[in-house]
């Protein structure tokens, strides 16, 4: 969580301040890059670390070295898709919020749209830390926080969402389990430190396991009774239960790959928004028939 940066002797970057203890050190998460014009044939690269605020400590990725124009061109194609993919989840987000206020009646479009912008947080907080960039001077402890809390309310608006569109098959007390776990979890991050609550993360990726499991059970159940647009909702979870699995695995050092939940989200919110766009269609087709029969009627 802090870090100096050396090329040949020559401080290059810097992310917060080094120390031998808690007290001494000051924590800041900073990706950064930097143009570097070797004087010798040998580059020595010395990296001073240390991590007292966070569970796991050290160089999280491998340092990347190459032409300048051609990291640059990387970098700028990685924010390009971040912010593309940002700009996607808010649109859909607010999308489905208006539509939800126009008709009250079904709630799936709220819990959808809270869930897109929660995702919203989680991808500004997480690994290239936009947060940063977004709310300068942010206090890392705060930021760590955000990043924590989209991951902990993302469980349990997802089974929000689903159960309001199978009421009928989803178990209301698992979905007040899933509210009640994901609840204390939050309420570990609110009233303790980063170097405590970020020991959570791989209890609750436990959770994300059985509630994912759960929600692939009742999809296949809404399935096998052929219920309403099923076929679209299981294509959709499973790719992102698929996304959210690999990222798990992948932040745990189990399997050598890279993030993909912001790509399988945005495959996710767009077969959804097809899906809640057919099922206010054929709501207001079958208003119109109940209008017209009811004028045939008078």
């Amino acid at each position: 969580t802090a870090y100096d940066f050396f090329i040949n002797g020559q401080e290059y970057g810097k992310g917060g301040v080094v120390g031998r203890s808690l007290l001494e050190s000051v924590p800041e998460a900073k990706p950064f890059i930097s143009k570097v014009i070797p004087s010798t044939e040998t580059i020595e690269i010395i990296v001073h670390v240390s991590n007292f605020h966070f569970r796991e400590g050290g160089l999280w990725y491998s340092i990347l070295l190459g032409k300048e124009d051609v990291l640059l061109l990387e970098r700028e194609r990685d924010i390009n898709l971040d912010m593309f993919l940002l700009g996607s989840i808010l649109i859909m987000g607010v999308y489905h919020t208006v539509l939800y206020f126009i008709c009250k009646k079904d709630k799936s479009p709220l819990w959808f749209g809270l869930f897109c912008f929660d995702i919203i947080f989680r991808l500004l907080s997480f690994n290239e830390k936009y947060i940063n960039t977004l709310i300068p001077g942010i206090p890392y402890q705060w930021a760590t926080r955000i990043e924590y809390w989209a991951y902990y309310f993302a469980v349990p608006l997802f089974a929000q969402f689903l159960y309001s569109i199978y009421p009928n098959d989803f178990s209301k007390k698992i979905l007040k389990l899933i509210w009640t776990v994901s609840i204390i979890f939050i309420s570990l991050v609110l009233f303790t430190g980063s170097s405590v609550f970020t020991h959570s993360a791989p209890y609750f990726h436990i959770c994300t396991f059985l509630s994912a499991s759960y929600f692939l059970y009742i999809i296949g159940y809404s399935l096998f009774k052929k219920r309403e647009s099923a076929i679209m909702l299981f294509l959709g979870t499973g790719v992102i239960i698929a996304g959210t699995i690999n990222d798990i695995l992948f932040s745990m050092g189990f399997i050598h790959s890279f993030y993909i939940v912001p790509q399988s989200l945005l495959i996710f919110i767009f077969i959804q928004s097809v899906l809640l766009s057919m099922r206010f269609s054929k709501a207001f087709i079958e208003n119109e028939k109940l209008a017209l029969s009811l004028f045939e009627l008078n």
